[in-house]
Order: C-alpha cells, then sequence, then structure tokens
C-alpha cells in the first residue's frame, strides 16, 4: 500500500486517471458572460486610453512647439544685443577718430 505499481488506477488517493476529464474542465471554466459585453468592455477601455495618449501627444508637442518659439526668440535676441554690442563699438571708435583729428588738426 502506498508504492507507485505504475497502474492507471490508484486506490490509494481513490482518483482514477482513466475517467474523462471533463467534468474537471467544466468545473474549472469560469462561467460564460455575453461576448458582446467584453468585447463593448475591452473597447471603450481602448478608446479611454486612446484618447488620453492622444492628448497626451497632443500636449508635448505643443511644449515641444513652444520650447522651440522660446528658444528661437532667444537666439533672435542674442543676435540683436551682438549687433548692438558692435554698434557701440564703432561709435566709440568714430569718437575717439574725431577727438583725435580735432586734437591733431593744425587749423583749430
Amino acid at each position: 500500500m502506498g508504492e507507485y505499481t505504475g497502474s492507471t488506477n490508484t486506490p490509494e488517493f481513490g482518483i482514477s486517471l482513466d475517467d474523462d476529464d471533463d467534468d474537471i474542465q467544466a468545473e474549472q471554466e469560469p462561467p460564460s458572460r455575453p461576448m458582446g459585453r467584453d468585447k463593448a468592455k475591452s473597447k471603450g477601455k481602448a478608446t479611454c486610453s486612446s484618447d488620453y495618449e492622444a492628448k497626451k501627444l497632443s500636449l508635448v508637442e505643443e511644449l515641444a512647439e513652444t520650447n522651440r518659439v522660446k528658444k528661437q526668440a532667444i537666439e533672435q535676441f542674442d543676435q540683436k544685443i551682438d549687433k548692438f554690442y558692435e554698434l557701440e563699438q564703432r561709435k566709440i571708435v568714430i569718437i575717439i577718430f574725431a577727438i583725435t583729428c580735432l586734437a591733431f588738426d593744425p587749423s583749430s
């Protein structure tokens, strides 16, 4: 008793391996629901997540565009500042030249 004999019928455990497993499978299957409800439920979830992803993508694109515009404005401002300093330096050179010319002008 309790020894494995290779038989498909094991009285020690009260289980017969020769019986059909249909009864066990029927007991283990969950109760069935109408397929339309499951599909509608999953489709609703997909739509919600799809809408969420589309909105998120739209916001990311909007932020990227805003950042691009800001960066472009900063670059243009930097160019204007550089041009302003260049003009100021030219003015200083012209003023220095004019003072120098007046200082060495024999007619004055």
